[in-house]
């Protein structure tokens, strides 16, 4: 029994310090990729209420929830600088690693998102064509990224504010503009059921 008991301790004292050892070394965090911005994907995204009670997000052309849309980005990688270094802290640091560097990332001020029929809202009409992102009042509803990622997605939505459309469908258009001039733009038809 003793033997057992001293077995098991000098195991656990093992692993402690392995433990102890990994948490002082930080994950070595891949170099940043440098990326150009050629494009985007948009689609529509609809909640979908699981059997267990959590949601998932699914492509869709009718909306029945919350206003949302996946962004993708088309990208051209630049260079991936392969240099790894192994550091030494008291603390494991990969959740600071970054995702990617745009060399020619959107300017926000230049990005729009319009719709082709009107939104109504609170008593208030948004217009046709107009930029959402730029109308003094609807505007602050709008979660509408500033960033696009080279690895993974971006959502566009619109907050759950009492909202009424139309029964006919809806095309959304998007649009960045990049710091060297490059239009992103994609547009996606959708039928809202709010």
């Amino acid at each position: 029994m003793k033997n057992t008991f001293t077995k098991i301790i000098v195991v656990l004292g093992v692993i402690f310090v392995l433990n102890f050892i990994s948490g002082c070394i930080s994950d070595i965090c891949p170099s940043p990729v440098f990326f150009y911005l050629k494009d985007v994907g948009i689609h529509a995204l609809d909640r979908v209420e699981e059997s267990d009670g959590t949601y998932s997000s699914i492509y869709t052309d009718t909306i029945r929830h919350q206003v949302a849309f996946e962004v993708r980005s088309v990208v051209e990688l630049a260079s991936i600088n392969p240099e790894n270094r192994l550091k030494w802290g008291l603390m494991n640091t990969a959740y600071g690693c970054g995702n990617g560097i745009a060399l020619n990332p959107p300017v926000i001020t230049k990005s729009s998102m319009s719709v082709n029929h009107p939104i109504y809202w609170s008593g208030t009409r948004l217009l046709p064509n107009t930029n959402i992102l730029e109308h003094p009042e609807f505007k602050e509803y709008v979660n509408f990224p500033e960033t696009l990622s080279y690895e993974g997605y971006s959502i566009i939505t619109i907050d759950s504010i009492p909202l009424k459309f139309l029964s006919e469908p809806y095309i959304f258009t998007f649009e960045w503009e990049t710091s060297d001039g490059i239009i992103l733009k994609d547009e996606v038809e959708v039928v809202i059921r709010i």
